[in-house]
């Protein structure tokens, strides 16, 4: 009885406050491979102590990296996993060093993460809480920007614009989703997300990612956690503990 008290509050857990880690994203570059390529931080993230007595070893869905820099211009930025709770945040003990350009990664220290500045990360758009939309795609500037998947995310989630406007990510998913009664919550079940990255001048895609997600409520999950890193890097945060993602620079 006392272990299935414990399934049962992991099962109300993972519907009320769904956990980046656990889940089991995966994605690759259908078109416009030029533009992204992926980052792995070797031995994924290691987490605190208050980590783990929080939230039983789980990052909940936020920003859980936090970038600095510690030079204007440089592709290379300093990045560590982070929980927050309320006003406070927790920094994971291992840190590194990340090329977003080249992929290339290796060890930073704490004196390093100290004296860098924080980058901002952009999820939100500005002015309404979400661009409108039809089945078609996102209205965005007088353009239509098509989606590649038969339904649209989470509302609020269908698109991610850079913070200069210039750029925009169209968001979409194909699964069975709980909501509907397609599946019985919480076991779950399996899907794919896609990402269409425009520029809004021109309407012209650059670069169209494809993924999977599996184990979840909802196989469009993985796109709450993407985002723009100062309007030149489209993020997508992968695997089962955030550590890989796949970065996409816009076009120059």
């Amino acid at each position: 009885m006392t272990r299935l008290r414990n399934v049962v509050a992991m099962a109300l857990l993972n519907v009320t406050v769904p956990a980046a880690f656990g889940q089991s994203a995966a994605a690759k570059v259908v078109a416009g491979s030029e533009h992204c390529q992926a980052v792995h931080y070797p031995g994924g993230w290691r987490a605190t102590k208050s980590m783990k007595k929080a939230h039983m070893n789980h990052f909940l869905f936020d920003y859980p990296y936090e970038f600095r820099k510690t030079a204007a211009i440089s592709q290379e930025y300093l990045v560590a996993a982070v929980d927050q709770i309320g006003s406070h945040r927790d920094y994971s003990p291992n840190i590194f060093w990340v090329n977003l350009r080249s992929g290339k990664v290796h060890d930073a220290t704490h004196t390093e993460w100290e004296s860098g500045q924080p980058v901002p990360q952009t999820r939100q758009m500005k002015g309404r809480p979400y661009e409108p939309k039809t089945e078609e795609g996102v209205l965005f500037h007088d353009r239509l920007l098509r989606k590649s998947g038969p339904q649209w995310p989470i509302p609020g989630e269908h698109a991610r614009i850079s913070p200069d406007e210039k750029w925009i990510a169209v968001q979409s998913w194909e699964g069975q989703d709980y909501a509907n009664g397609d599946i019985i919550a919480p076991r779950g079940g399996h899907g794919r997300f896609f990402i269409d990255l425009y520029e809004v001048s021109s309407g012209r895609k650059f670069a169209a990612i494809g993924g999977t997600e599996k184990g979840t409520l909802r196989a469009d999950e993985p796109l709450m956690l993407t985002f723009w890193l100062e309007s030149h890097y489209f993020i997508v945060q992968l695997g089962s503990h955030l550590e890989r993602m796949l970065v996409c620079e816009v076009p120059t």
